[in-house]
């Protein structure tokens, strides 16, 4: 008598397909999305170099300046004799963060 009530309770119950229970979930498309977030990121590096470039390009500035006046001194001095191009690395540097400090204050950020 149970076997045959457990029979007649399949019978009733019909397999449910997980979709029809949750439908698929559609959303924007997935390169759109990408998008966003590299546009996201990309705003937020540009935050980052507008703050930092000119703040490094100072302080290369007051170390340029330091060594050029600091040449006095036998431990600068010794530095300067030990790295003759130090001074042209120096200036090329703060040129490349001085300009990309300007790039990133052109590129409008909205």
């Amino acid at each position: 008598m149970f076997s045959l009530l457990l029979v007649a309770a399949a019978h009733q119950l019909s397999f449910v397909h997980p979709s029809s229970v949750f439908p698929p979930v559609i959303t924007a498309d997935a390169f759109t999305a990408l998008g966003t977030q590299l546009t996201t990121i990309l705003t937020e590096v540009l935050t980052i170099f507008k703050t930092i470039a000119p703040i490094v390009g100072g302080l290369g500035l007051l170390a340029i300046g330091m060594m050029y006046l600091g040449a006095p001194l036998p431990v600068i001095s010794g530095w300067k004799n030990n790295n003759p191009q130090m001074f042209s690395n120096v200036t090329i540097g703060i040129a490349v963060l001085f300009s990309v400090g300007l790039i990133t204050n052109i590129i409008p950020t909205s």
